[in-house]
């Protein structure tokens, strides 16, 4: 298993984790705390995942699904993880490894569940972290 695989907790959520949560080591330089998740088909092979914290999304992912299958991993490229916060405080552009995986259907107005990793380079060399699981409803977005 590699860097960005999911410790296997005791929670029977999405992959093993609590479901709308976020976690990783890139926590020590932004806040990932989160009250609502959302889920929007925004093409017909592009989904995205929105954690909220009141106003603002503190992570966004952006997952091509073109020949989604259950279970299958979704890799993630720069610019597919990112924030929208007020003042800004933005995740670094650079995503050397990561993927998402749904273990459910993308069927819209039905519960979509998963997670997703992504490990990020940040400006000084370092490397940074952020994982979270997802379980809401899918919605139409376009």
């Amino acid at each position: 298993m590699g860097l960005l695989a999911f410790a296997a907790g005791c929670d029977s959520g999405p992959c093993g984790e609590d479901a709308n949560r976020l976690a990783g080591s890139v926590s020590e330089l932004y806040d990932l705390r989160v009250d609502d998740v959302r889920a929007r088909r925004i093409e017909a092979d592009v989904v995205t995942i929105e954690y909220f914290h009141g106003e603002n999304i503190v992570a966004k992912v952006v997952a091509g699904v073109r020949g989604f299958r259950v279970g299958a991993a979704f890799p993630l490229r720069d610019g597919s993880v990112y924030r929208v916060t007020s003042p800004p405080t933005d995740f670094p552009d650079r995503v050397e490894a990561g993927a998402i995986t749904f273990e459910s259907g993308l069927n819209e107005g039905e519960t979509v569940s998963g997670c997703f990793n992504a490990r990020f380079l940040m400006d000084d060399g370092s490397q940074r972290t952020i994982r979270g699981a997802f379980e809401t409803k899918l919605e139409a977005g376009f």
